[in-house]
């Protein structure tokens, strides 16, 4: 080869090595081999620059050595060669440079992965844990370790899970467990406790899994303290039951149904109240097919209950004697109650009902309270109404809360609503039992005999008597008080003493008439004697005429007194009373003035009395001219019989005046002045009259007083000023025929 061509030769060939070069420059930029790449490219540079060299010293100094051609074609195959491999290396550089890429991509994602899933596991509070087949720990992280416990890796990895697994075996069931997870399944363990090296337990709950790894069977567990869960489920399982011993010792009958009516469960409370239990003799019982429950609530509201509607219903009787037990078709008996049936829905957070609780009041007792308090409500208003005594309820400032009938006549009044809500003390004259009352309020305990007068609207005094005792409400205390009207003992007591002073004056004056009579009798005697000598000159006839007259009128007075003391004896008949009074009036007619009206009335089938017919006479004769002084402008005189009948609770025959049965009343009235009220009670005592001085006795009310107590009756009087007198005598009727009696001729 000659050194032209040579140089051509060496020429071209640093071109192309400087080419590989080039090519080694990007594929480093691609590779990852980027220092194999580097030694390429170094070298084929060197091989450029040796070349380079040889050629400048070629071409210098024109010396050529004698080579061979081969050698030559050498320079240019070894740069084409490395030229065409870099070529057609290229894509499976690519390829490679690629999967070293992706691998490295793929490690890092692991490896961030593997830090975030790390991260999670922590951020859960859950021990990590990695163990081997015999259970001894080759990787944990630090919440493990403190849940176990302890306080450095060094006192956790490598040792054994035996050694603070809980429990007498735990040897036996570590490796039990560890041979259970060669199939590679999830392992969840909720009931073992870790023990801490003070002895305290942990409970924790594991989820556990096997795999086989390079390193060999590897078992990975999150472990996780369930010491709080295990507190609340302890505290929920301990509120659960004591739930279910509340429903179970509730006092309160209480069952529970599906909504659909189906029966779930009932109480202790309810089984004794209906005296069987329900979830043994009808545990299939549908509430909505209840015959009896439907009829008692109503279908539709029963129904409309189980959809959750809320519904008050009115206590019934459930006849439990007679219950149907849709599960043995037959009836049990049961008891019957009286309750007050309540149902509500529990529903869950949707607001979807999931039960029905129902609940039973049981008012059997309370019925019968009521009821028997009822009663004794109506014995308490009937005794209350019925007695004789005015009742009140009164607020210690003596505010009317009830009061009966007698009480509201007591203070003036028809109405209860008239007085209710009044303050009573207006009713009152004066501060009649204001004393009592506020020490009855002081110091409690009761008051009796407690003396007041009770004013009526229109002036009215009502005596009364007083009862009273404070008794304490749920209000505060109250008074109750007891009025008793004793105006008719008053009257009553006055009329004994009137009566026990009559019977001393009776008994006076018939002592006085009996000697006074002696007396008479004596002078009565020898005045005759003396008028029925011959000898009595005229003069001393006058004289003895006039003490014979004295005398007769002496004992025509002792007969009256004799008469009013009932100590002369009466020639009693049974007579018509009518009869008599038409003999009276024969001869009333001649007494009495023209400027009186005289009227008689006789009464019709007016029965017989048994009467001294003279003596009543002389009572009607006396009553009619007393009529008559009362009468000096003139007026009406009405002489009037009639028969009437006392009754037991008559106000005489209570007061002792009369006995009970039929009489004839003779009565006398007259159209004249009238009697006050304050002399009216002494008109009938002796000696006592509103005449003038030597117009009258006094004695004849007295007298005509004697004869009707004489005669088994009695005399009243009743007088109003300025409208007249009327004066009954009550005669006891006869059933004998009455006496033919002559008509009264002498005055």
């Amino acid at each position: 080869m000659n050194s032209e061509l040579y140089l051509w030769v060496l020429g071209f060939s640093v071109v192309l090595y400087l080419i590989v070069f080039i090519c080694s420059i990007y594929v480093w930029r691609l590779s990852n081999l980027r220092w194999v790449w580097v030694g390429v490219g170094g070298a084929t540079v060197l091989i450029a620059a040796q070349r380079c060299v040889t050629f400048n010293a070629v071409l210098w100094t024109a010396e050529v050595t004698a080579i061979y051609s081969w050698i030559s074609l050498l320079d240019l195959i070894i740069p084409v060669l490395l030229i065409f491999s870099a070529v057609l290396t290229l894509p499976a550089i690519k390829n490679f440079n690629l999967r070293l890429k992706n691998a490295e991509v793929n490690r890092q994602a692991l490896a961030e992965s593997e830090e975030k899933y790390r991260e999670l596991i922590e951020s859960t509070g859950a021990g990590y844990v990695i163990l081997d087949a015999l259970a001894n720990v080759i990787e944990c992280n630090d919440t493990y370790i403190k849940l176990i416990g302890r306080s450095s890796h060094e006192e956790v990895v490598g040792r054994n899970l035996v050694e603070w697994v809980d429990g007498a075996e735990s040897g036996a069931f570590v490796v039990n467990e560890m041979s259970l997870h060669s199939k590679g399944e999830l392992k969840r363990y909720d009931s073992i406790n870790y023990l801490r090296p003070d002895g305290s337990p942990v409970p924790v709950e594991i989820y556990s899994r096997g795999r086989q790894t390079d390193e060999g069977f590897r078992i990975v567990g999150l472990v996780r303290d369930v010491s709080e869960r295990e507190a609340v489920r302890k505290q929920l399982e301990s509120s659960e039951k004591q739930a279910s011993l509340l429903f179970d010792n509730s006092p309160i009958s209480t069952a529970i149904y599906k909504p659909d009516g189906q029966f779930v469960r009932a109480n202790r409370a309810h089984d004794e109240l209906w005296g069987f239990v329900l979830s043994e003799v009808d545990p299939d019982l549908n509430i909505l097919k209840d015959a009896e429950a439907n009829a008692r609530i109503g279908k539709e509201r029963l129904a409309a209950i189980f959809r959750g509607q809320k519904i008050a219903l009115k206590p019934f009787v459930y006849r439990g004697s007679e219950y149907y037990s849709q599960s043995e078709q037959a009836i049990i008996k049961g008891r019957d109650n009286t309750i007050l049936p309540m149902f509500f829905p529990l529903k869950d957070e949707q607001g979807e009902v999931i039960s029905i609780v129902q609940m039973h009041i049981d008012l059997t007792e309370r019925v019968e309270a009521e009821r028997k308090l009822s009663e004794r409500e109506v014995f308490y208003r009937a005794l209350v109404n019925s007695t004789n005594d005015g009742y009140a309820l009164l607020l210690p400032d003596e505010t009317v809360l009830d009061a009966n009938a007698e009480y509201v006549r007591l203070t003036g009044h028809t109405d209860l609503s008239q007085i209710k809500g009044q303050v009573s003390r207006q009713w009152v004259n004066g501060e009649g039992g204001l004393a009592e009352l506020n020490r009855l309020l002081e110091k409690g305990g009761n008051a009796h005999g407690v003396r007041c007068d009770y004013r009526h609207p229109d002036g009215t005094l009502i005596p009364a008597e007083i009862s009273a005792s404070v008794v304490e409400s749920s209000t505060g205390p109250q008074v109750v008080v007891l009025a008793r009207d004793i105006s008719e003992r008053l009257e009553s007591e006055g009329r004994l003493r009137q009566a026990q002073k009559m019977d001393a004056i009776g008994k006076l004056t018939g002592g006085v008439a009996h000697d006074f009579n002696n007396l008479l009798a004596v002078i009565l005697g020898n005045s005759e004697l003396a008028l029925a000598n011959a000898q009595t000159q005229e003069p001393l006839r006058r004289y003895l005429s006039a003490i014979l007259d004295a005398a007769d009128r002496g004992a025509d007075l002792t007969h009256r007194l004799l008469a009013f003391s009932r100590q002369t004896p009466l020639a009693t008949k049974v007579v018509d009373i009518n009869q008599v009074m038409g003999n009276t009036y024969s001869l009333l007619q001649r007494l009495i003035g023209e400027d009186v009206e005289l009227i008689l009335v006789k009464g019709e089938a007016i029965p017989s009395c048994e009467v001294d017919p003279s003596e009543l006479e002389n009572v009607i004769i006396n009553l009619a001219n007393n009529a008559r002084d009362a009468m000096p402008g003139g007026g009406k005189l009405i002489i009037e019989a009639k028969p009437v009948v006392c009754v037991p609770h008559s106000k005489m025959v209570t007061a002792g005046e009369l006995t009970a049965g039929d009489y004839v009343v003779v009565s006398v009235s007259d159209s004249g002045a009238g009697i006050t009220p304050d002399i009216l009670h002494r008109v009938t005592d002796p000696f006592f009259t509103t005449k003038g001085v030597g117009e009258g006795t006094g004695l004849g009310l007295s007298m005509a007083y004697g004869f009707a107590k004489q005669s088994n009756g009695h005399l009243s009087i009743y007088s109003e000023p300025g409208e007249g007198t009327t004066v009954s005598i009550y005669l006891p009727a006869h059933a004998d025929e009455a006496e033919v009696i002559l008509a009264l001729i002498h005055i």
